[in-house]
């Protein structure tokens, strides 16, 4: 859109000017597309069946065995797919593309939408879908449930599961 103003409407503006105000312009239009790409959820977490989502705002009551297994099952899921992009990152070659270019920019290309998809896995996880699960779980882990133990050593594996997603993101981004 900015590349097609007619050389009248820039005005008094440098040829410099307009030249690095395009490149800019460029580079920014090309972060907001990689900020869109990794908000539009290129992976997908289970969400909360909706037969327990009166369970999850009733605030105070202990939610019901099947919610707190319907919950651990979601949440054994989401651990399933961080396994899948985080546990092995380094030895992605088997789900990598073959790419149509060899060299350094497929590589680029590739970790890129790695952290894509990882920054997006992440986000989702703080998002309240996922922040209500979680939350039904450790009202359920502080009830006085027979299961609290067991549930609170599966909190404590997803905590260790969430801190491998959390720390590979920045990795790649110190990477690209």
């Amino acid at each position: 859109m900015v590349e097609n103003v007619e050389p009248n409407e820039w005005g008094v503006c440098e040829e410099d000017d307009k030249k690095e105000f395009l490149t800019h312009m460029k580079k920014f239009s090309q972060d907001l597309h990689e900020a869109v790409d990794t908000l539009s959820g290129v992976v997908e977490l289970q969400k909360l069946d909706c037969r327990f989502e009166a369970e999850a705002r009733a605030t105070g009551k202990q939610p019901s065995d099947a919610c707190v297994k319907h919950c651990q099952g979601l949440v054994d899921s989401w651990m399933k797919v961080i396994d899948q992009y985080v546990s092995d990152w380094n030895e992605s070659e088997e789900r990598r593309p073959e790419p149509t270019e060899e060299g350094p920019l497929s590589e680029l290309e590739h970790w890129r939408q790695t952290q894509r998809i990882l920054t997006g896995i992440s986000e989702q996880i703080k998002g309240p879908g996922c922040t209500t699960v979680l939350n039904l779980l450790h009202a359920a882990k502080l009830s006085n449930s027979a299961d609290k133990d067991s549930i609170g050593s599966f909190l404590s594996s997803w905590k260790k599961k969430e801190g491998d997603l959390t720390e590979k993101p920045h990795v790649l981004l110190s990477l690209i």
